[in-house]
């Protein structure tokens, strides 16, 4: 299996937009005010900082697979420490994504429906990625990079009837403190660690950090633009009460006799991402598995995974549980995500430095 350097580059950056779709851009809603799409800025400069310092020692040792220099750097005890902890957390977190997309698909379009056959529906899709590779996702990932963006222009051209310029006022909202340490929402990129993953499929593995600065700088584009139209279109402070702020926005589309509210366009982003966003996570978390075990074929755990995953749901009862695991799910991550990388690429790079001297 190989893969393109374009194609892991739109992967990565489809993961990241999907985001947009959760509670994620009212994070900086909450933090800013109306200032909002300033932090959202300052937070995207913060990681493409972080990545550049990563990618630089990444190309210094010949762009590895992150288990690889996991292993080269502290050795197999700690890598496998390191593996197992990344696991449970990727499992757990996939499991949390599913019951989110699976509640906002019922909510959204099948109130009447029991949520075991839509998240059912969205498992055989996580199956059908898992025993066919991550390559089959990668080669849809243009049309769907693509389609994703034009829905979003689509919904914030449609939004934009109700914009209001006083909602981007005052301009820096909650005050430049608040702003700079958005710094600290890195975690809206966490996605970029599954570059590394990916970095033993790719046809020219020096490409890997070109391919992650443009899925980094592609998907912070969309984000900055996401949370400036909906500060533009929804006033603070009842911009902040929204758990989805995209269906929010979309909601409150009224376009007449000919479109009333586009929920549709928000339900097809939905549909789109949580196929992409599901079935490569959950590859992902058998490929943890099989690297930090020294697996030769994970196939056979794939339905033992699956429902795990499925009963680890069980837990996330309502909103307020699923909101509260999922920030802190999601800080965590972000420690594996940039922490971790840079701390593997930096040692592995001094000490091949000693060896080699």
């Amino acid at each position: 299996m190989k893969v393109t350097s374009k194609d892991a580059a739109r992967l990565i950056a489809i993961m990241i937009v999907s985001k947009i779709l959760f509670s994620d851009i009212n994070i900086f809603v909450k933090h800013s005010g109306t200032a909002a799409y300033i932090e959202a800025a300052v937070s995207a400069v913060a990681s493409i900082a972080v990545f550049l310092v990563i990618s630089f020692f990444y190309r210094k040792i010949g762009c590895p697979d992150i288990f690889d220099s996991l292993e080269f750097s502290f050795g197999k005890v700690l890598k496998s420490i390191i593996g197992t902890l990344l696991l449970i957390l990727s499992i757990v977190y996939t499991a949390l994504v599913l019951k989110l997309y699976t509640d906002a698909i019922i909510t959204i379009a099948y109130p009447n429906s029991h949520s075991f056959y839509v998240m059912a529906f969205i498992v055989i899709t996580m199956l059908f990625t898992a025993y066919n590779g991550v390559d089959t996702v990668t080669k849809f990932c243009s049309v769907c990079l693509v389609s994703m963006i034009f829905l979003l222009i689509v919904l914030y051209a449609l939004s934009l009837k109700s914009a209001d310029v006083s909602n981007l006022f005052p301009i820096f909202g909650g005050g430049a403190k608040s702003i700079i340490l958005g710094a600290k929402n890195i975690y809206m990129y966490n996605e970029i660690l599954f570059l590394f993953f990916l970095a033993g499929y790719l046809e020219k593995k020096e490409e890997a950090a070109k391919a992650g600065m443009w899925a980094i700088i592609t998907a912070s584009v969309v984000i900055i633009i996401s949370v400036f139209v909906y500060t533009l279109c929804v006033p603070y402070p009842a911009s902040k009460m929204f758990n989805m702020p995209l269906l929010q926005l979309a909601s409150s589309t009224d376009l007449d006799v000919f479109f009333q509210r586009t929920e549709g366009i928000f339900f097809i982003l939905w549909i789109y991402s949580s196929f992409l966003y599901l079935g490569t996570g959950f590859y992902f978390s058998l490929y943890t598995f099989k690297k930090t075990y020294s697996s030769t074929d994970f196939k056979a755990l794939i339905p033992s995974f699956a429902v795990i995953v499925i009963f680890i749901t069980m837990f996330f009862e309502n909103s307020l549980t699923i909101s509260r695991y999922y920030n802190v799910l999601s800080a965590v991550l972000a420690f594996f995500s940039f922490a971790v990388p840079l701390a593997s690429f930096v040692t592995e790079y001094f000490k091949r430095r000693r060896k080699n001297a």
